[in-house]
């Protein structure tokens, strides 16, 4: 559990600060998932220069199904054209305008957290 000092850090946050963050979360995150396939790959005996095939070839070799691999394709569509600067597909952008709507709430609840810590403190 986050301590006192840590909440109120992440709540004085600007958006900017918000957002490099979560970007960077989101590398991490990425970053993690792609050792997992690659340890996923190695358990298929599939050789370290595969790792530059073509992700759907590379997903389907550890056993995802077509339908799967379209999904995971579609959001890595939608982060590249974040980074670049272009629309992303609106089914997308809802599944984010919820996330964000979540993150908002769990926000709200953590200062009403802080504030009830501060006044016992």
């Amino acid at each position: 559990m986050p301590s006192k000092e840590e909440l109120e850090a992440e709540l004085q946050e600007s958006d900017m600060d918000k957002a490099v963050r979560r970007l960077r979360e989101t590398i991490a995150h990425f970053n993690e998932w792609e050792a997992q396939l690659r340890t996923l790959e190695k358990k298929v005996w599939q050789p370290h220069w595969s790792h530059d095939d073509p992700l759907a070839d590379r997903l389907l070799r550890i056993g995802k199904n077509p339908e799967e691999i379209a999904k995971i394709e579609r959001r890595l569509e939608a982060f590249e054209a974040l980074c670049n600067g272009r629309p992303i597909q609106a089914d997308i952008q809802e599944e984010l305008d919820e996330q964000m709507a979540r993150e908002k709430r769990a926000e709200k609840s953590a200062t009403d957290l802080l504030a009830n810590l501060i006044r016992r403190s």
